[in-house]
């Protein structure tokens, strides 16, 4: 049975005071999944409004351990870590339950600028969660259209609509035989809550995508 939302930790690593717009979609997706992961985790976020929405350094609005990395490289920064911290545990410098490591990505850098370093660390198959926070075109900038823009769809670059459909990314990922692919929306945080929850005792690379359409 799914998690009810009464019955969601209360437990928060999206802390209060950061800068997302009020009902942002994104951002309750990430309070939900940080309900699923807990404390220990780190995690990479590619240029979005998430970036944005963390703060001013030296404060930050995430919980977590947090590295901003540019946007080619959200699968291959997030290897590089897993690997260092399996290594630090073999070496004995690291004790205890490894963190999760997670990319937090928009679909922009999913779908299109980062599908190459993506579709790498799924064939390695390394211990990550990838997400895909997805609401169909690169809002953050104008709203360009996006390899996961609908046919159709009216964009600042596709002003008669776009005439390409979209890319079925899950059963890209599928191809990979990585262990998990899930897909999921903020209409169904209990859902959410238990595939984040299923992905995290999942050893191997897991992608989630996650609907969220921008406000």
């Amino acid at each position: 049975m799914t998690t009810s939302i009464k019955q969601l930790p209360d437990i928060e690593q999206v802390l209060s005071g950061n800068g997302a717009c009020g009902g942002c979609p994104a951002t309750m997706a990430l309070r939900i999944v940080g309900k699923a992961l807990g404390p220990n985790a780190i995690m990479l976020l590619t240029p979005s409004c998430s970036v944005a929405s963390m703060g001013m350094t030296p404060r930050l609005a995430y919980n977590w351990p947090c590295i901003n990395i540019t946007f080619a490289t959200a699968g291959s920064s997030a290897s590089g870590i897993t690997h260092a911290l399996e290594i630090m545990q073999e070496k004995g410098r690291l004790q205890g339950e490894l963190p999760t490591v997670f990319s937090w990505v928009g679909d922009g850098g999913t779908y299109d600028i980062g599908f190459q370093a993506l579709s790498a660390a799924a064939e390695r198959n390394d211990n990550m969660i990838f997400f895909c926070y997805n609401n169909e075109a690169y809002s953050n900038t104008g709203v360009q259209r996006s390899g996961a823009t609908p046919r159709g769809s009216f964009t600042t670059t596709t002003p008669a609509g776009k005439r390409q459909p979209k890319k079925n990314m899950a059963l890209l990922m599928l191809e990979h035989n990585i262990p998990y692919v899930a897909t999921a929306t903020v209409a169904y945080p209990g859902d959410l809550y238990d595939k984040v929850v299923k992905a995290k005792n999942i050893p191997g690379m897991k992608y989630i995508e996650i609907l969220a359409p921008a406000i």
